[in-house]
């Protein structure tokens, strides 16, 4: 994740280049871009949410019925 953000943000720069001194403040445009990276990166946590909690879930009942059927 932090590779993917430290990219698109030196992406984002270095495109914009002149037009940033005529526009908005790098400042303000950096904070657009880490605003716009967060949420693509909060959207991913999420889909892979359900799937590591379903997979934590089924692993600890496998785990939980092997101990009993040992026991």
């Amino acid at each position: 994740m932090q590779a993917s953000v430290v990219y698109w943000l030196s992406a984002n720069y270095r495109a914009s280049g002149a037009a940033v001194a005529m526009d908005a403040s790098p400042a303000v445009m950096m904070r657009n871009a880490m605003h716009k990276l967060a949420k693509r990166w909060t959207r991913r946590f999420d889909d892979m949410a359900q799937k590591l909690a379903d997979r934590f879930a089924n692993d600890a009942m496998k785990n939980a019925d092997t101990s009993l059927d040992i026991a």
